[in-house]
């Protein structure tokens, strides 16, 4: 009867856990962000995962600077295909 238990309770776990993850991950998106530099879209982009337009274009401004790119500013969408 206690290993039932304590079965029962490990799966209950489990899903609540896994149920959790899910929901976070779920709110993260991919975006797609191409860099500017004197008004003018440099040709690529990064990726990066944010719950926001906001928060993707600052993330993507720190990922350009950290490659060593200059910059200028970005836009960043969310692609219908990839």
């Amino acid at each position: 009867r206690l290993v039932v238990m304590k079965r029962i309770i490990s799966i209950s776990l489990f899903f609540s856990i896994s149920i959790f993850s899910f929901s976070l991950a779920e709110d993260l998106k991919t975006w797609k962000c191409h860099r500017y530099l004197n008004g003018e879209p440099t040709g690529g982009f990064v990726k990066v995962k944010a719950k926001t337009k906001e928060e993707a274009e600052k993330k993507a401004i720190k990922k350009y600077k950290e490659i060593g790119y200059k910059i200028d500013g970005v836009k960043c969408d969310i692609p219908l295909f990839w």
